[in-house]
């Protein structure tokens, strides 16, 4: 009886283990063309990469597209089972390669059950499966230059007089037996201009000196210089969009890029993925009015179309003839709000 016991609880703990495990999926291109997983309607990877891996797979199957970084390549669409009748999951791996036909298809490559697949740090771009498409990364803080304002410092020394003062001397003189005696007297005094005058007189002799003072001046010069903290690291290059809003539109895409392109938006299963597509595809682009007219209409969902027609306009080349996309609402009142935000440009 125990060791019954001890085998059911073995069982009961080997299937536990293995319905916790839980399935990947690897995606790589044959020729290096770039591109984003979409399982389920989210987006998986935030940049494009040549080799993806997406893990912590539980449910049974999912359904996968591939949208290249190119739009004129389109996009691949493929219900993907990782869970086979057992109940195990597995790792598979899947190839995207062009046919004979010059069309990308995505064939499986590699399959091996979740307890003998390789580790996941082998991968070049591993992604844990979310339900929700990550937010962009965060852009760098723009550091301000910094002013740095000295002061001009000027110190002068005068060496002048202290006092003006009187000085009064007898001298008595005996010379062979002949006695006399002079009388001297000096005076020093400071003019307004600060300049010395000394005045000597020697009992009829008078002796003017002119003393001019003594100064002495010592400057410090300094000047103002301004730094830049951010000197020397890498300026972020501009986006496609902003690079297309600064250089302004001019030409539209040819048609045959832009078939792709719709082709990619109407491939979406999704209302969301579509318009999230269609942004995507726009935002590299620059397209005329009846273009943009095309992927308006694609939306079934009128809140869809006034988003996108709004989004859409800095990359149109003739803005004049914008008000023709009124046509494709349902609803006045849609067409009354784009009317006025086309007013505030």
């Amino acid at each position: 009886m125990k060791s019954t016991m001890l085998t059911l609880l073995f069982a009961i703990s080997t299937l536990a283990n293995i319905y916790a495990q839980k399935a990947s999926l690897t995606f790589f291109s044959q020729e290096g063309e770039r591109f984003y997983v979409i399982l389920n309607g989210i987006r998986q990877n935030d940049k494009p990469s040549a080799n993806v891996k997406v893990t912590d797979l539980g449910l049974p199957n999912y359904k996968s597209k591939i949208i290249f970084e190119n739009p004129a390549l389109g996009s691949i669409d493929k219900a993907l089972f990782v869970q086979d009748a057992d109940g195990k999951f597995a790792d598979l791996v899947y190839n995207i390669r062009k046919d004979k036909k010059g069309t990308y298809i995505m064939r499986i490559s590699g399959f091996s059950e979740v307890a003998t697949a390789a580790p996941a740090s082998q991968q070049t771009n591993v992604i844990a499966y979310h339900a929700e498409e990550t937010p962009a990364p965060a852009q760098p803080a723009v550091v301000a230059p910094v002013t740095v304002k000295q002061t001009t410092t000027t110190t002068t020394t005068t060496t002048k007089p202290t006092n003006s003062t009187t000085y009064q001397e007898n001298v008595n003189m005996n010379l062979g037996g002949l006695g006399f005696g002079v009388n001297v007297n000096s005076t020093v005094t400071e003019d307004a201009d600060g300049n010395i005058q000394m005045n000597v007189n020697t009992g009829g002799l008078n002796t003017n000196t002119s003393v001019k003072q003594t100064t002495t001046t010592t400057t410090t010069t300094t000047t103002t210089k301004t730094t830049n903290p951010a000197v020397g690291q890498p300026t972020p290059a501009p986006s496609v969009s902003s690079q297309v809003k600064q250089a302004g539109c001019v030409n539209a895409i040819s048609s045959t890029d832009f078939a792709a392109g719709k082709k990619s938006i109407t491939g979406q299963s999704f209302s969301d993925s579509q318009l999230k597509t269609a942004k995507t595809f726009t935002k590299n682009n620059c397209l005329s009015v009846a273009q943009i007219k095309e992927i308006v209409d694609i939306f079934s969902f009128e809140a869809s179309k006034l988003d996108y027609a709004k989004y859409a306009y800095d990359f149109c080349v003739d803005k004049k003839n914008y008000y023709q996309l009124t046509e494709s609402f349902s609803f006045s009142s849609s067409a009354d709000e784009l009317n006025e935000f086309l007013e505030t440009k």
